[in-house]
């Protein structure tokens, strides 16, 4: 179903008749009993064709606006009771001065950090580096983003600008190929495929999302329905795009509507309302704004990142163009949005640093990461404290949700 630009109001409408009456679309609340009420109440005032968009898809309804000044500390053990320290193994190949990205697959770690990828075994011990940094047929110079295939034990590395590299798990080189776009995120699909997201610029005339197989054949693309016109502007490198069970939730720059892609289909999963704090699709930037920050749209809120598990969304909000960024959880049963002082849990199982879902596990693992120098400053376990010293690799922290 095709949602055109009148059906868009309607459907604001329709959210806000929801959120207003203090209807929660998550959880027991919202039963089919329920539903049926609300539907023929809404039949009055909105189109048919509305009513079987929300009635079709199971979603969420976030309310950023209504919940930004409600921040309250939250502590770890809200969502698990077990946390598993692993620190990195530091060596000669293997310093690492800021990760970007960890996955963690059977009985290894990979990490995006400094332009490599690293292997670590579970404990921590440094294995080897995939793939070499240079210039050669199976080097590479830059890593926008990569990826691990666990169905078919590889990694898919996105070298910029549209090279696209794989290794298995031995560091041995399989092959390459490039795309006609810019990819800047890239996740695996079953069948041997591939799904990429694309950098967001003015004009670009990129696809949103494209699926491939693995030899970068496109399958299938979704039209980039965000018209980037306005220079100057600024280039979008990161949305929300992860695995979720069988499928994949993304979503784009400014919109407020995160989607499910599954089967090839895209269809609605949560809406945020955002109210005036909303930044625009289309941002004009220029030095001006930077130099004062209080200009729109400096102030306007947009999601770059989320983590899921079964119970909870943790969302990271950022504000304007700048660093700042504004961590909440939203409860997928009570439908409850926290806004989190000092923007993570506070690690009361360990009294350890503060602790915020950078990843998730196959098996649902929380992943975070803090620098060893930090860490040493709070309290640790002692056998933990005798393996690090200032200059010690990250030490990666995985919690167990209950």
């Amino acid at each position: 179903m095709v949602v055109g630009p009148a059906d868009s109001m309607y459907l604001g409408y329709l959210f806000d008749i929801i959120i207003n009456s203090q209807i929660r679309v998550a959880g027991s609340d919202l039963n089919t009993k329920n539903m049926e009420k609300l539907i023929l109440f809404l039949t009055v005032i909105i189109p048919t064709n509305i009513l079987v968009l929300l009635y079709q898809h199971d979603r969420y309804i976030i309310d950023i606006k209504k919940n930004i000044g409600n921040i309250k500390p939250m502590n770890v053990s809200d969502l698990g009771k077990d946390m598993l320290f692993i620190p990195l193994e530091t060596t000669g190949d293997a310093m690492i001065r800021e990760i970007r990205k960890v996955c963690i697959h059977n009985s290894y770690i990979f990490v995006c950090a400094d332009n490599k990828i690293l292997q670590f075994g579970r404990s921590g011990k440094f294995i080897r580096q995939i793939g070499t940094n240079g210039r050669g047929p199976e080097e590479y110079t830059f890593i926008s983003d990569f990826c691990v295939d666990t169905n078919n034990d590889k990694l898919i590395i996105i070298a910029a600008p549209n090279r696209i590299m794989l290794f298995d798990f031995d560091g041995v080189f399989m092959n390459s190929f490039n795309l006609a776009f810019r990819p800047v995120q890239v996740l695996p699909l079953s069948g041997n495929r591939l799904i990429f997201y694309f950098y967001n610029t003015p004009e670009s005339g990129f696809p949103s999302w494209a699926i491939t197989d693995n030899k970068g054949n496109v399958i299938k693309t979704f039209k980039n329905s965000i018209k980037r016109i306005s220079k100057p502007g600024f280039s979008i490198v990161q949305s929300p795009f992860y695995l979720v069970k069988d499928a994949i939730n993304v979503m784009e720059f400014g919109t407020d509507t995160l989607y499910q892609l599954k089967d090839e289909e895209k269809n609605p999963y949560a809406i945020f309302s955002f109210g005036e704090y909303k930044m625009d699709t289309d941002p004009v930037i220029n030095l001006s704004m930077i130099r004062e920050v209080r200009k729109s749209p400096l102030g306007k809120m947009w999601i770059p990142k989320i983590v899921e598990n079964k119970d909870f969304l943790f969302i990271s909000i950022a504000v304007g163009i700048t660093d700042i960024r504004m961590n909440a959880i939203f409860n997928k049963s009570t439908g409850a949005l926290t806004f989190l002082k000092d923007n993570g849990f506070v690690n009361d199982l360990t009294r350890g640093t503060i602790f915020w879902p950078k990843g998730i596990t196959a098996d649902g693992l929380l992943i975070d990461y803090v620098d060893a120098f930090d860490l040493l400053k709070s309290v640790i376990p002692s056998e933990l404290r005798r393996k690090l010293n200032e200059t010690s690799n990250p030490v990666l922290m995985l919690l167990k949700p209950e």
